[in-house]
């Protein structure tokens, strides 16, 4: 279900002596599994040269549409969000350097990391006052913030199957993110979500014109929930997870025929 070697090179040099003995871990796995299960189609080519494309299953992470969901609260005017690590992957930098341009946005970053004590000091080295840091929050909660806002800002740099951009869509909130792996196969540009190239300027004209819109913004919001229920709902995924457990195969589709 997941990649050794891809979470070694996430966490970086000081294991990076491990790669490719997690690389041949990797493919000894795929050799001998019954069933694979993968959360994307790209991760699905991790193992198609090393295994028959009739085992290889797409099972997406799923998410709990009771407590993600829309809610009727008054939402905060030009409120941004973004749920994420403070790590390099997640491309946080740039996105500061999005909001020095968009004096009249707010937004708020959810989450803790290595990267905390440097974005706080680039956040005050460049007047970048319209940024707050919330840290962590309790997981019931964050439903609650997610609905404050307006939008959804995600334009990390590679991405494996976000469950945070998930969370985002079944609350409702259209999200602007990068067109790379990970991402691209989850948003249906301009009817999900809006996809943008990893620049300053993209991301900032994203955000403009997806609030220059009002009524395509409720639109994409309305369309995301419909499409995390459909795909992406605990029930849906769960039965799906308990078929390939148990070799049911009979109704399922191979992710590569």
């Amino acid at each position: 279900r997941w990649s050794l070697r891809r979470m070694l090179k996430e966490f970086g040099t000081p294991y990076s002596f491990l790669y490719y003995p997690a690389y041949l871990i990797d493919i000894l796995a795929i050799k001998l599994a019954d069933t694979i299960a993968v959360a994307t189609p790209t991760l699905g080519l991790d193992a198609i040269g090393h295994a028959s494309s009739k085992k290889i299953f797409l099972l997406p992470n799923y998410v709990d549409t009771d407590l993600f969901k829309p809610q009727n609260i008054e939402k905060d005017n030009n409120l941004l969000i973004m749920v994420c690590r403070l790590h390099p992957q997640k491309n946080i930098p740039m996105v500061l350097d999005v909001m020095r341009y968009l004096p009249e946005f707010n937004l708020q970053i959810i989450g803790d990391g290595p990267l905390k004590d440097e974005l706080i000091k680039l956040k005050k080295d460049n007047n970048i006052n319209n940024v707050q840091f919330i840290g962590t929050v309790p997981f019931e909660s964050l439903p609650s913030y997610l609905n404050k806002a307006e939008a959804f800002v995600f334009p990390t740099l590679i991405e494996g199957h976000p469950k945070t951009l998930i969370e985002a869509m079944a609350c409702g909130l259209p999200c602007i993110c990068s067109n790379v792996e990970g991402i691209k196969e989850m948003i249906i540009n301009g009817e999900t979500g809006i996809l943008c190239d990893l620049d300053v300027q993209s991301i900032k004209n994203a955000i403009l014109n997806l609030f220059d819109d009002k009524a395509n913004m409720k639109c994409i919001g309305e369309n995301a929930v419909k499409y995390v229920q459909k795909n992406y709902s605990r029930d849906v995924i769960l039965d799906r997870k308990l078929k390939l457990i148990k070799g049911e195969l009979d109704d399922m589709v191979p992710l590569f025929k």
